[in-house]
């Protein structure tokens, strides 16, 4: 879980560690622009979970796809049905893959809850947690691979944005 890498990393999306690399043997690339569209997204749906699709090609983000949470709810979310099929068609118009689903924790820690794991419906996606630690505005952002009812960490790398572009 994220905190366990905490010592590793500042924030589970910023700088590089000694031995991360061996730890986190899978990552997802985005950029800062990216990880602003979906702190700005998440925010905008405070005080309830926010949540999104991240598009693209191989392991490189390409779009980030912010999507309405049909539940309302600060503890659940779901996307809304017409909005995600939107997002979908778009991916395919485009080309791109489904490489993420993204969600927002407004109260509690960057890891997976219970129901995260239960409901991981997208288990060859990257999902990504933003959680606000206790008496804290900040986002911290923690990838992490949902499968089976386990947790796996993910490696988020930050590319500039002319690499994004390449």
């Amino acid at each position: 879980m994220c905190a366990e890498y905490s010592a590793l990393r500042r924030r589970c999306y910023t700088g590089t560690a000694k031995g991360v690399d061996e730890i986190l043997d899978e990552s997802l690339q985005l950029t800062a622009a990216h990880m602003a569209q979906m702190q700005a997204w998440l925010t905008a749906e405070l005080p309830n979970e926010g949540c999104g699709l991240l598009a693209g090609n191989g392991r490189r983000v390409r779009q980030v796809l912010a999507l309405p949470n049909a539940e309302r709810s600060p503890q659940r979310f779901r996307a809304e049905a017409k909005a995600q099929v939107a997002a979908m068609l778009e991916l395919d118009r485009n080309g791109w893959e489904l490489l993420g689903v993204f969600h927002s924790h407004p109260a509690s820690p960057a890891q997976p809850s219970e129901t995260d794991l239960l409901q991981a419906y997208y288990p060859a996606a990257v999902s990504i947690i933003f959680g606000q630690p206790a008496n804290s505005s900040a986002w911290e952002a923690c990838a992490f691979r949902l499968q089976a009812g386990s947790s796996r960490p993910v490696q988020l790398q930050l590319i500039s944005d002319s690499v994004s572009s390449a």
